[in-house]
Parts: structure tokens; sequence; C-alpha cells
């Protein structure tokens, strides 16, 4: 399963990509504002 992380977690971006993230946001607003671009678009 694909999985996207949020940093708003306390977990680093590093941690979360090294977890299998295939994309981090900053924030759940990060997430929103770039939606379209997002693996959970398609």
């Amino acid at each position: 399963m694909k999985s996207i992380g949020v940093l708003s977690g306390g977990f680093a971006e590093q941690v979360l990509r090294d977890a299998g993230c295939i994309a981090v946001y900053r924030d759940v607003e990060d997430l929103l504002h770039r939606y379209e671009r997002s693996p959970l678009a398609s």
C-alpha cells in the first residue's frame, strides 16, 4: 500500500520517506493546497 506523510505528526521527513511514504507534506493545509498534484488526486 502506498502512503503519504505529514510533518505535523512530529516525525522528520526522512523518517517518513524511509518508512515508505511516497510524498510528504508540511501539514494538512499544505496537502490541501497541493492536492491536485498529490498522489491522492489520481
